[in-house]
């Protein structure tokens, strides 16, 4: 019993000092997750670095953490655009599709890519959310954020949707 106690102890005080750890302020996270990120492009985790700056992005000072991240390492912004051009790839809903749309508005506002990198982005996104909703495999409805695709209010695709 004693030793059940003392674990729970234990536990509960790894667990508080683990929440008291975590930055409050907005700045402080995108520092933290800015710093979380050069760490696992430092170990080659890809897809840890891309989550990383993909947090501290939606921070108000994320963007500036992520280009100053991105001057002292460059395989950063190689692993967050294989990560968007996924992202794009694994499109299969509508929500989806409305997400990576922020996600590479957000990128765009922040500066992180060239501007023949954002176009060729968001013309990847656009060719999978046309070619999706022609197919089928990207359904959308008139209840989906269609407004934030031109494309898809030509006649042919109103009427698919």
């Amino acid at each position: 019993m004693k030793l059940r106690t003392t674990a729970t102890i234990l536990s509960l005080s790894i667990f508080l000092t683990a929440c008291a750890t975590y930055p409050q302020s907005r700045e402080d996270q995108a520092t933290y997750h800015a710093s979380e990120a050069k760490a696992a492009i430092s170990k080659g985790d890809s897809i840890n670095a891309a989550n990383q700056i993909d947090v501290t992005l939606t921070r108000p000072t994320g963007g500036e953490k992520i280009k100053e991240l991105f001057a002292s390492y460059p395989k950063g912004r190689d692993y967050y655009r294989t990560y968007l051009e996924k992202s794009i790839a694994d499109i299969s809903h509508a929500y989806q599709a409305a997400a990576v749309f922020e996600k590479l508005s957000t990128a765009k506002s922040a500066g992180i890519f060239s501007e023949d990198q954002v176009r060729d982005l968001f013309a990847n996104l656009s060719k999978a959310i046309t070619d999706g909703n022609t197919t089928g495999s990207v359904p959308f409805d008139l209840g989906d954020k269609i407004e934030l695709f031109p494309q898809l209010k030509s006649p042919a695709h109103q009427q698919i949707i």
